[in-house]
């Protein structure tokens, strides 16, 4: 199955439970079955990628501004560090329990690209990839070191 069909079948909850509509669908058999579906809501996109195997959720609001975050600096926003630490652990190699993330937290995640909280959310984003981005750099200063 393609991969663009497998992550259609395990997101198809964004359509028939949540009136989502897919907008954006492709699969690129030749670099490593890559794949994009992007679905669009009121004030929510969502955008699952597969990139040499390995399966990534990313969410933007509907209109406007076009800035993604990935589930994990998400995930962080709404408290849900162990959630996010499991999908990492995995490495992206579960299309299921991405989705299965996604619908678990698709209500909590929609409130933070509303109107009322989106500029909160962006800032609170920004500072969880800025924080990571210190993390991931101290991390490997610390290997060079040793």
């Amino acid at each position: 199955m393609a991969a663009d069909q497998e992550i259609a079948n395990q997101f198809s909850f964004l359509e028939t439970e949540r009136g989502f509509r897919c907008i954006h669908r492709s699969h690129d058999p030749a670099h490593f079955g890559n794949a994009i579906v992007e679905y669009v809501s009121a004030n929510l996109r969502i955008r699952i990628v597969k990139d040499r195997g390995q399966f990534w959720c990313e969410f933007a609001r509907s209109r406007g501004v076009t800035e993604w975050f990935d589930e994990d600096v998400v995930l962080r926003a709404l408290g849900d560090d162990a959630t996010s630490d499991a999908l990492i652990a995995q490495q992206g190699s579960s299309l299921h329990e991405v989705a299965r993330t996604t619908r678990e937290s698709l209500e909590r995640v929609s409130e933070l690209f509303s109107d009322g909280n989106y500029s909160r959310s962006v800032a609170r984003f920004q500072e969880l990839q800025r924080q990571r981005a210190v993390d991931v750099l101290s991390r490997l200063s610390h290997e060079d070191n040793a």
